[in-house]
């Protein structure tokens, strides 16, 4: 998510705080039937929508183009290389949160996870065949920690579809 639309997701979610907090008290009587996980995946629903429907705008403004500039395969793979050390930090961000937290065995909590291609230049491009079988790697990893605590929270909040990827 772009900085631009990481501030609009917060403010959305500041304005909605403040538009509750203007009709009465939190701990009010109906505070208990609204489940804050439930309300939660709304908001961040909301602000996915309204990203479409500003996508939406461009592509109908006049003055806009359809036509997309063509990556060349060398800054597509660039790009998805970016994608990787992206993702790989937000792993590494997480799975210390989960051993913090205690919901990894220890064995699984020994320092971060530092595959060989990180040591290679964010300039370098690698091949499609690199970065399939390094996103294949993550996703192992990504997959195994989310299924580690995805179904306690589901438990808990009482939504089946907590983790669900749409």
């Amino acid at each position: 998510m772009g900085s631009t639309k990481y501030i609009a997701v917060v403010m959305a979610a500041y304005l909605l705080a403040g538009c509750a907090g203007s009709t009465g008290s939190v701990a009010g009587s109906d505070a208990a039937s609204i489940n804050p996980m439930d309300l939660q995946i709304r908001i961040g629903r909301l602000a996915v929508m309204t990203d479409q429907a500003q996508d939406a705008i461009s592509v109908l403004d006049d003055r806009t183009s359809l036509s997309m500039p063509e990556l060349s395969l060398e800054e597509e793979a660039k790009d998805f290389f970016e994608q990787l050390h992206y993702v790989l930090f937000r792993y590494n961000s997480v799975h210390v949160e989960a051993c913090a937290q205690g919901w990894l065995e220890p064995g699984e909590c020994k320092g971060s996870y530092q595959p060989r291609w990180l040591k290679k230049a964010k300039t370098d491009t690698p091949t499609f065949k690199e970065l399939d079988k390094w996103a294949e790697d993550l996703q192992e990893r990504v997959v195994a920690l989310r299924s580690v605590v995805c179904a306690p929270a589901a438990q808990r909040t009482g939504n089946e579809y907590f983790c669900t990827v749409e």
